[in-house]
């Protein structure tokens, strides 16, 4: 009898676990929750840099409410990463189509801001009551603290962040990087607008090489907890890397010859500094040797520094009251263009022209220089007016070069020009023209300086 009883119960049992599985199949899919934010922006990235801002390399304010009572909330993208170790204990948010600010949080080994804040997410923060300053010249939201005995800025406990942050949808968006180039940065410092609307964005080199390829990033058996390391243009101006001995790709090799890096640019002391978000920054490098540019190197150099040197000019149109076109600039140390005269432009076509080089013994084919394109009326008339030419010794047909680098505006600040090929004429001996034109009220000023083959 108990055994018959036995039975009928695991016939139960078993009838019920049968049941179960059927009905297996009829669970709906949990929906898909997506963060949205509670809180809305009241101000933008933009607008409380320019509020906060000061010259000081150190300082420290508190977040107050707007002229009309409200919480300063902003609303951005997350358009930095702590998973690979680099940017150690810092978020970058940056508005959309505007500025970034970086916020400084005290990370743990069992959480790091890329737990709560991913790569490309939307978030929405309350400043409002929070510390914000400089810390040794970058701007940055946080706590307050020490440097060099002064106040500065310093991290915010994981609390405090928490309390103040909001997701708003889905992580992975696409996130925009500005193409930068080296000279264009330099001469953004030298303004407050030019600090403020470059410190903490996403920035790409183009074209630059490692100065010591082959060496890995950081040097982990030192002590420093980070590495110096350097990129370069082809203009030899170079940016400074910051790479921690702590993060995933210290141990890497740098990559050999030409290509891309992408980073966060930072700010340290007097002068930018690029920290990249993982090995990924690097990118379409070539493997190329690299001919560092410089007068040791190159197969012909000229800088212009005491006098036109072997160079010559020849005016094809100029008139009166325009006596010259080409002359040297002792104090600038270059060679300069113009037909500026009783304050106006006048028409004009003049040649600075080189000494014959012979290709045959040129290692890359490549021209390089430096330039500044100044009080043109925008830089499309001035790429008109200021081009490259180069002709065959023993002919009089000049043809024009490819396109060099120009700045993106007009201005005093000297830019490289990128290598500029010179195949078309590889193995020949040839001359190579600046060829400056003017028209009647309209021209500028062309600067050249440090020309070099290689």
């Amino acid at each position: 009898m108990k055994k018959k009883l036995l039975y009928i119960m695991c016939g139960a049992v078993l009838g019920s676990s049968l049941g179960l599985v059927s009905c297996d199949n009829d669970f709906e899919t949990p929906p898909m929750v997506i963060p949205s934010a509670t809180w809305k922006a009241t101000q933008t990235i933009g607008e409380v840099k320019s509020a906060y801002w000061k010259t000081d390399r150190n300082y420290v304010s508190t977040v107050g409410l707007t002229d009309d009572e409200q919480h300063v909330i902003v609303r951005g993208q997350v358009i930095s990463s702590d998973k690979a170790g680099n940017i150690y204990q810092n978020l970058v948010i940056r508005q959309e189509n505007g500025e970034a600010i970086n916020v400084a949080v005290k990370t743990s080994s069992s959480w790091k801001l890329y737990n709560s804040a991913r790569y490309g997410a939307y978030v929405v923060m309350d400043f409002t009551g929070l510390k914000i300053g400089a810390y040794n010249g970058l701007m940055q939201i946080g706590e307050e603290g020490v440097y060099n005995n002064a106040p500065s800025m310093t991290f915010m406990t994981e609390a405090t962040f928490k309390a103040h942050f909001q997701a708003d949808g889905l992580v992975g968006g696409k996130v925009d990087t500005l193409d930068v180039n080296m000279p264009q940065l330099a001469d953004a410092k030298k303004t407050p607008e030019g600090l403020r609307l470059w410190q903490s964005q996403l920035v790409r080199f183009k074209e630059v090489y490692f100065e010591e390829p082959g060496k890995p990033f950081a040097d982990v058996n030192g002590t420093a907890t980070a590495t110096n390391r350097y990129i370069k243009d082809k203009a030899g101006n170079k940016m400074l890397l910051r790479n921690s001995t702590k993060s995933t790709f210290a141990t890497q090799p740098m990559p050999k010859g030409y290509g891309e890096v992408t980073g966060i640019l930072s700010y340290f002391g007097t002068d930018w500094q690029l920290l990249l978000i993982d090995e990924a920054g690097c990118a379409n490098f070539d493997g190329t040797d690299v001919v560092p540019p410089g007068p040791e190197n190159a197969l012909f150099s000229e800088t212009f520094a005491t006098s036109q040197g072997g160079f010559t000019i020849e005016n094809v149109l100029m008139n009166d009251p325009v006596t010259y076109v080409w002359n040297h600039d002792a104090t600038y140390k270059c060679m300069k263009a113009s037909t500026f005269v009783n304050n106006s432009n006048h028409a004009a076509k003049s040649l600075l022209i080189s000494p014959v080089i012979d290709l045959a013994k040129a290692k890359s084919n490549l021209l390089t220089f430096e330039h500044a394109l100044a009080k043109f009326p925008d830089i499309d008339f001035a790429k008109q007016s200021c081009t490259v030419l180069a002709r065959e010794e023993g002919t009089t047909e000049w043809k024009a070069l490819p396109s060099p680098a120009y700045p993106a505006a007009p201005g005093w600040t000297f830019v490289g020009s990128g290598n500029v090929s010179l195949q078309a004429f590889a193995g020949k001996k040839i001359q190579i023209a600046f060829q400056y034109t003017s028209e009647n009220d309209k021209g500028g000023t062309w600067e050249v300086k440090n020309v070099a083959v290689y």
